[in-house]
């Protein structure tokens, strides 16, 4: 919310965790839709919508039951926009002004908003985010050795240098356990 607070807009973040996340730890480029309980999703709305509501017209301890009958979240509609957010990307390196994204929300609003302006501005942080013009994106993944075969490469590694070291100081292991065994007495 920094970055925000400093281009003088307001913002706030919903999600059902206590504490935050590191960053960049909760995101993923995996969108399952079938995954997404659309009840859960239109109830979530409605807290939202009731919540915004009360802060807005200032009435912190009464109910106001505005999300009913005919202004109640449109399963059908929910549905569309899960469908359509699930198989367009929204990483930032994907979401330009001409994105489907941006374009189809700024469609939205404009169907039923009568001012909409788009604001674009850069994030002030310490990392560096690439933007990519065009959905060819090439994503290379690697498959690696685990930090186990690091660690025991490492250890064998050191056990032939020991082995070695010895071999030249003492002709041969046996003559340094000699050597050892001489010492102790």
């Amino acid at each position: 919310h920094e970055q925000f607070t400093k281009k003088h807009i307001t913002a706030i973040t919903v999600c059902n965790y206590r504490e935050a996340k590191a960053l960049f730890s909760g995101g993923s480029i995996f969108d399952q839709t079938q995954l997404t309980s659309l009840e859960v999703l239109a109830r979530n709305i409605k807290i939202i919508v009731e919540s915004l509501a009360r802060f807005i017209y200032q009435k912190p301890e009464q109910y106001l039951d505005i999300v009913s009958h005919s202004h109640s979240v449109n399963s059908a509609f929910l549905a569309s926009w899960s469908r359509f957010m699930g198989s367009n990307p929204r990483a930032f390196p994907f979401l330009t002004e001409e994105s489907p994204a941006s374009l189809e929300l700024e469609r939205a609003l404009r169907q039923h908003v009568s001012d909409v302006t788009k604001h674009s501005f850069q994030l002030e942080s310490v990392y560096k985010f690439y933007k990519s013009g065009t959905y060819a994106t090439t994503l290379t993944a690697f498959r690696v050795k685990s930090m186990s075969f690091d660690l025991l490469l490492s250890l064998a590694i050191v056990a032939y240098l020991l082995l070695l070291h010895l071999s030249l100081q003492y002709g041969s292991v046996s003559e340094f356990l000699k050597s050892l065994k001489q010492k102790k007495q």
